[in-house]
């Protein structure tokens, strides 16, 4: 059972679900608990916002094959 007695912990649980880093039945939880909690609700759709804006923007430079290579030796010893 989750706790969503306060703002923090909603916060929490809404970053976990995003990572899908929570259980079936927890994440379950927290959708019900946000369908029926306004400020909940909020939150969520923040976060959600927020991930989404961060995936269209945000871009990953290519690392180059000669630098993979290195680093995969270096493990290699």
């Amino acid at each position: 059972m989750q706790n969503f007695d306060n703002i923090q912990n909603i916060q929490k649980n809404v970053s976990l679900y995003f990572d899908n880093a929570l259980s079936k039945e927890d994440e379950q939880q927290l959708l019900d608990h946000v369908n029926a909690n306004p400020q909940s609700n909020e939150i969520f759709n923040q976060e959600k916002t927020a991930r989404e804006f961060l995936k269209a923007n945000i871009r990953r430079t290519k690392v180059s094959d000669e630098i993979l290579n290195r680093i995969k030796q270096s493990f290699q010893g």
